[in-house]
């Protein structure tokens, strides 16, 4: 039920987007490689993603933005002899506060994520592959280089609960439109 809230949740931000539209330059996308950090029960698991975003500023103070992506490649080990783990997918609906310096914007986001994380064993080829929804939160800063395109680099816990949490350090372009 919680995972299907999450969904609709996504999916009515989303369907807003094309609407807000219209007033141009307030809404925006953008691309940033992920640098996610595992950690489970003292194993640490780094790997690398891709993550999309996409968002609307309502005014200079205050958006809504949506984060989707995953790990790419293959598995890394979490240590020798524990296996492997790795974020397959995540699907994130933050509330985003916004304070603007001359040409930066620095914000702090703070909302939900929904992901599928895969573990595999020391010795097995088998993987089993959980879905989790958490809350998220994380910071940032973009510079900007003219009114269209800017520069972002951030950071994200994705998840965070008793048994494991995920971070990220995402650098990335956005473009607003």
């Amino acid at each position: 039920m919680k995972n299907a809230n999450l969904i609709r949740a996504i999916l009515g931000i989303l369907m807003l987007i094309p609407h807000m539209a219209l007033a141009q330059g307030k809404t925006y996308f953008g691309v940033a490689m992920l640098n996610s950090t595992y950690k489970a029960d003292g194993y640490n698991h780094r790997s690398t993603g891709l993550v999309g975003r996409l968002g609307y500023d309502f005014n200079r103070y205050f958006a809504v933005e949506s984060h989707f992506g995953g790990d790419v490649g293959q598995q890394s080990n979490v240590s020798a002899g524990i296996g492997q783990a790795r974020i397959v997918d995540f699907y994130s609906a933050f509330l985003c506060l916004n304070s603007h310096f001359g040409n930066k914007r620095v914000y702090a986001l703070g909302g939900i994520t929904y992901g599928t994380r895969e573990l595999k064993g020391p010795n097995s080829s088998a993987a089993i592959r959980y879905n989790d929804s958490n809350k998220s939160f994380g910071l940032g800063i973009e510079a900007y280089q003219n009114d269209a395109i800017s520069f972002q680099l951030e950071w994200v816990r994705y998840f965070d609960n008793r048994y494991y949490r995920v971070d990220a350090w995402n650098l990335g372009l956005v473009t607003r439109f």
